[in-house]
């Protein structure tokens, strides 16, 4: 939680959370809405002109409020299923997480679908420190969608999460101000041979 008052760096408040244990989640960063004005020191009275998006000429002291605006939560069930078994499926409830690249799933579930993992990855938590996880493949469906994709085998401590790998092979997208699920633009650009 962040307890921090005034003017503040949230790089600092970040590594304090971290330092307690505290899971910290990631999400996209616009332009238009995140001005990042620095630390405090360099930063002793707000800029009078900084662009023309909504939350323009921030202090540092309005990370707080900005923060709580963009970390919203999104929950969705989705069914997941084993891809050479795609009829023994499970329906799941994960969080959206637009900053993780793979899914999260407990490993036990998994294993009930009969999911084996083909590899192994090491991770990098926002603390610095890194951790090793299965990888194995998974079946994921959502309102007629359907697509593959790359998930971790969660371990106790783990959280359930929904990555943007899994996201994109369903054709979907997280719309970052609505914090709701949306078709992902499909483009397909035609070859050209060169000349």
């Amino acid at each position: 939680m962040l307890t921090e008052e005034g003017v503040f760096a949230i790089i600092d408040a970040y590594r304090r959370l971290a330092r307690q244990g505290e899971k910290i989640l990631a999400f996209r960063a616009d332009e238009y809405y995140w001005r990042d004005l620095g630390r405090p020191a360099d930063s002793p009275k707000p800029p009078s002109i900084y662009g023309k998006g909504p939350f323009d000429g921030l202090c540092c002291a309005d990370y707080t409020r900005i923060a709580r605006v963009f970390m919203g939560l999104t929950h969705i069930k989705l069914n997941i299923a084993n891809p050479a078994r795609p009829k023994r499926a499970v329906e799941l409830s994960f969080l959206v997480d637009s900053g993780a690249v793979y899914s999260v799933i407990p490993s036990a579930l998994l294993r009930k679908l009969g999911v084996r993992p083909h590899s192994k990855r090491t991770f990098t938590l926002a603390d610095g420190c890194e951790i090793t996880r299965k990888i194995g493949d998974v079946l994921f469906r959502l309102n007629g969608r359907r697509g593959a994709a790359p998930v971790i085998f969660g371990e106790k401590q783990d959280s359930v999460l929904l990555g943007t790998v899994s996201l994109e092979a369903l054709g979907m997208m997280l719309d970052p101000m609505k914090r709701e699920l949306r078709p992902l633009p499909m483009l397909l650009v035609p070859h050209t041979p060169s000349l």
